[in-house]
Protein backbone atom coordinates (compact mmCIF):
# COMPACT_ATOMS: atom_id res chain seq x y z
CA UNK A 1 0.00 0.00 0.00
CA UNK A 2 1.34 3.46 -0.26
CA UNK A 3 -0.45 5.99 2.31
CA UNK A 4 -0.34 9.67 1.49
CA UNK A 5 -1.05 11.91 5.10
CA UNK A 6 -1.90 15.33 4.89
CA UNK A 7 -1.83 17.19 8.16
CA UNK A 8 -2.34 20.35 9.24
CA UNK A 9 -1.30 22.06 13.14
CA UNK A 10 -4.67 22.76 14.43
CA UNK A 11 -5.52 26.42 15.36
CA UNK A 12 -1.65 27.28 14.41
CA UNK A 13 -2.19 30.71 13.08
CA UNK A 14 -4.12 31.96 16.58
CA UNK A 15 -1.07 30.23 18.07
CA UNK A 16 1.54 32.46 16.42
CA UNK A 17 -0.54 35.48 17.23
CA UNK A 18 -0.69 34.72 20.78
CA UNK A 19 2.91 33.27 21.46
CA UNK A 20 4.93 35.08 18.74
CA UNK A 21 6.67 33.89 15.60
CA UNK A 22 9.68 32.34 17.50
CA UNK A 23 7.17 30.59 19.49
CA UNK A 24 5.51 29.58 16.46
CA UNK A 25 8.83 28.33 14.80
CA UNK A 26 9.93 26.21 17.44
CA UNK A 27 6.21 24.97 17.69
CA UNK A 28 6.90 23.59 14.03
CA UNK A 29 9.89 22.06 14.68
CA UNK A 30 8.43 20.23 18.03
CA UNK A 31 5.61 18.57 15.95
CA UNK A 32 7.79 17.89 12.69
CA UNK A 33 10.33 16.02 15.53
CA UNK A 34 7.70 14.49 17.25
CA UNK A 35 6.18 13.16 14.05
CA UNK A 36 9.52 12.09 12.45
CA UNK A 37 10.61 10.10 15.88
CA UNK A 38 7.25 8.31 15.36
CA UNK A 39 7.06 7.65 11.40
CA UNK A 40 8.08 4.07 10.63
CA UNK A 41 11.63 3.78 9.17
CA UNK A 42 10.76 3.85 5.01
CA UNK A 43 8.31 6.74 5.20
CA UNK A 44 8.78 10.27 4.77
CA UNK A 45 7.88 13.72 5.91
CA UNK A 46 8.07 16.87 4.84
CA UNK A 47 6.50 20.31 5.41
CA UNK A 48 4.69 21.89 2.77
CA UNK A 49 4.14 25.25 3.48
CA UNK A 50 3.12 26.96 6.54
CA UNK A 51 1.92 24.46 9.10
CA UNK A 52 1.55 21.82 7.09
CA UNK A 53 3.16 19.05 6.64
CA UNK A 54 3.09 15.65 4.15
CA UNK A 55 3.96 11.99 5.57
CA UNK A 56 4.06 9.19 2.61
CA UNK A 57 4.17 5.65 3.85
CA UNK A 58 5.28 2.63 1.62
CA UNK A 59 5.11 -1.27 1.77
CA UNK A 60 2.65 -1.42 5.01
CA UNK A 61 -0.61 -2.66 4.90
CA UNK A 62 -4.02 -0.16 4.78
CA UNK A 63 -4.19 -0.96 8.72
CA UNK A 64 -0.72 -0.82 9.36
CA UNK A 65 -0.52 2.88 7.13
CA UNK A 66 -3.44 4.04 9.41
CA UNK A 67 -2.07 3.19 12.83
CA UNK A 68 0.89 4.79 11.73
CA UNK A 69 -1.13 8.06 10.89
CA UNK A 70 -2.92 7.76 14.27
CA UNK A 71 0.79 7.47 16.08
CA UNK A 72 1.50 10.67 14.57
CA UNK A 73 -1.50 12.52 15.75
CA UNK A 74 -1.07 11.06 19.39
CA UNK A 75 2.19 12.24 19.37
CA UNK A 76 1.66 15.81 18.33
CA UNK A 77 -0.77 15.55 21.12
CA UNK A 78 1.51 14.23 23.80
CA UNK A 79 4.22 17.04 23.35
CA UNK A 80 1.17 18.92 25.99
CA UNK A 81 2.37 22.26 23.98
CA UNK A 82 -0.42 24.82 25.55
CA UNK A 83 -2.94 26.60 23.06
CA UNK A 84 -5.02 28.38 24.96
CA UNK A 85 -7.13 29.48 21.58
CA UNK A 86 -7.32 25.23 20.74
CA UNK A 87 -10.80 23.59 21.99
CA UNK A 88 -10.68 20.33 23.99
CA UNK A 89 -7.61 20.17 26.36
CA UNK A 90 -6.34 23.62 24.76
CA UNK A 91 -2.97 21.74 23.61
CA UNK A 92 -1.46 22.09 20.47
CA UNK A 93 -2.85 19.24 17.83
CA UNK A 94 -2.78 18.48 14.20
CA UNK A 95 -6.03 16.74 12.04
CA UNK A 96 -4.89 14.78 9.17
CA UNK A 97 -5.95 13.34 5.73
CA UNK A 98 -5.31 10.18 4.95
CA UNK A 99 -5.86 8.40 1.05
CA UNK A 100 -4.48 4.77 0.36
CA UNK A 101 -3.53 3.11 -3.05
CA UNK A 102 -3.16 -0.44 -2.63
CA UNK A 103 -0.10 -2.30 -4.65
CA UNK A 104 -0.13 -2.09 -8.24
CA UNK A 105 -2.80 0.52 -8.22
CA UNK A 106 -3.41 3.10 -10.57
CA UNK A 107 -4.23 6.38 -11.02
CA UNK A 108 -2.82 10.49 -11.14
CA UNK A 109 -0.97 11.31 -7.86
CA UNK A 110 -3.15 14.53 -7.76
CA UNK A 111 -5.95 12.78 -7.24
CA UNK A 112 -4.60 11.12 -4.48
CA UNK A 113 -3.89 14.11 -3.02
CA UNK A 114 -7.18 15.85 -3.61
CA UNK A 115 -9.01 12.80 -2.17
CA UNK A 116 -6.36 13.26 1.28
CA UNK A 117 -7.11 16.69 1.28
CA UNK A 118 -11.10 16.07 1.10
CA UNK A 119 -10.37 14.21 3.98
CA UNK A 120 -8.06 16.42 5.53
CA UNK A 121 -11.14 18.90 5.59
CA UNK A 122 -13.44 16.20 6.92
CA UNK A 123 -11.25 16.05 10.06
CA UNK A 124 -11.01 19.45 10.31
CA UNK A 125 -14.76 20.25 9.92
CA UNK A 126 -15.23 17.15 12.28
CA UNK A 127 -13.78 18.49 15.46
CA UNK A 128 -9.71 18.82 15.01
CA UNK A 129 -7.31 16.59 16.53
CA UNK A 130 -8.14 13.88 14.62
CA UNK A 131 -7.48 11.72 10.87
CA UNK A 132 -10.35 11.14 8.75
CA UNK A 133 -9.43 8.85 5.53
CA UNK A 134 -10.48 9.57 2.01
CA UNK A 135 -14.02 7.98 1.06
CA UNK A 136 -12.73 5.04 -0.98
CA UNK A 137 -9.07 3.54 -0.34
CA UNK A 138 -6.78 4.10 -3.20
CA UNK A 139 -9.35 7.20 -4.11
Amino acid sequence: WLALVLIDIDNFKPYNDTFGHPAGDACLTRVARAMHDVLPHDGFLARIGGEEFVAVLEGASAAQCQAAAERLRRAVEALGLPNPQAGGAGLVTISLGVALRPPGGGGEMHAMVASADAALYRAKHGGRNRLAHASQPGA
